[in-house]
Parts: C-alpha cells; structure tokens; sequence
C-alpha cells in the first residue's frame, strides 16, 4: 500500500537582501520545488537517540488533562464527544475522583507525583479489552 511521508523546510521565493549580504541557508534547510504526485528518490536516515517517558501527572496537572481530555484522540467522534462534555468529570468531581482511585488503590502519590499500581494497571489493561467501551 501507499506510505505517506511528511517532510518540513522552506523554499524562498525570492532572494530580497539576502542577495546583497550573501547570506544563504544550509541546502539542507531548502526544500526543491516538486508537483503532488511527482515520484522522488528518498534516502533514509536512521536516528539513533533515546526518548523519554512523558512526565508523571501531579494532582494539578492531572485535572487540567481530565478538563482537554480528547483533544488527541484519532477519533472525530470520541474528540467531539470529549469536548462537548467539557471532559472527565465537572468541575466539583474532578478532585473527588482522583481522591477515590487514592482510596481504593488505584493510584499512588510519591514525591507529589501520580503513579499507577499494579492494582491500575491491571484495571487500565481489563478496561481497554472490554466489550462494554467499543
């Protein structure tokens, strides 16, 4: 099948005042011209870096995602649905919520960071194969 691929960078239309201090971009910055459709030879880089987990929520941060949640779904439907709600929860249950899955385990704080038990975890991973969420 067919593969998409993205690439970023600038093509100038125009010299202006760069002609007249020589000033000129790095090739690898300036995009060529090509027409939608036009095959072309790509060579691949591979990266070679290590990525970091995301950040762990704090109970502020954690609210605040409860209040977006949706907003990076690849789902129309679920996003619209999400923000339509105004997300997880209201105004006056949000820190309720997040006080009972404290309460029965589900979560943990440690050094004002919110971490997941295994008791979560297990919940997370039941909750996702459910039929009663598709």
């Amino acid at each position: 099948g067919a593969v998409k691929f993205i690439t970023k960078g600038k093509t100038p239309l125009k010299q202006g005042w760069k002609l007249l201090w020589g000033k000129k971009k790095k090739s690898a910055d300036i995009l060529p011209l090509i027409q939608e459709g036009q095959e072309v030879k790509v060579t691949f880089k591979e990266l070679e870096k290590d990525t970091k987990p995301p950040q762990y929520f704090t109970e502020g941060t954690l609210i605040t995602a409860m209040k977006t949640a949706g907003k990076t779904l690849s789902d129309k439907e679920y996003q619209d649905l999400l923000r339509d709600v105004e997300g997880i929860g209201t105004e006056a249950t949000r820190a309720n919520i997040i006080e009972k899955l404290k309460k029965d385990g589900y979560i943990e704080i440690k050094k004002n960071k919110i971490h997941v038990t295994s008791l979560g975890q297990r919940l997370c991973r039941a909750a996702a194969t459910s039929k009663l969420l598709v």
